[in-house]
């Protein structure tokens, strides 16, 4: 059937070829400072934002690469071994699992450190 999208295969080089396209989005955003993001009310931006402030540049690449793997891989939603691919990253990458675990600590929970004061101030 031509529009059934199960059919549809992409290649994984093209997998990669958007993950790096994301990832160097991601980067210049970062690079800059989050502009967009860091005028965001939400509780979860700030958490973020300040979850990144306290990452070094190794650490942050890392955590980049991950979340373009992962935000790449939706745009292949119809591909079960991508997602496949996309379900590991996201619950197996140490990456990851060290930034969701930081996303709940005691410091992050409340979206209390320097981006939230950094925000207020700009209101």
């Amino acid at each position: 059937m031509p529009g059934d999208m199960e059919h549809a295969v992409i290649s994984p080089q093209k997998l990669d070829e958007v993950v790096a396209l994301v990832k160097t989005y991601l980067t210049e955003e970062a690079d800059a400072g989050f502009p967009r993001l860091s005028l965001c009310p939400s509780s979860y931006t700030i958490k973020f934002l300040d979850c990144f402030a306290t990452l070094g540049a190794a650490d942050r690449g890392a955590l980049l690469q991950s979340l373009a793997r992962i935000q790449g891989g939706h745009f292949f939603i119809h591909q079960r071994e991508i997602m496949e691919q996309v379900r590991q990253v996201a619950m197996s990458d140490p990456t990851t699992q060290s930034y969701r675990a930081a996303m709940q600590s005691q410091f992050t929970r409340w979206g209390c450190g320097t981006s939230a004061c950094e925000w207020r101030k700009q209101c």
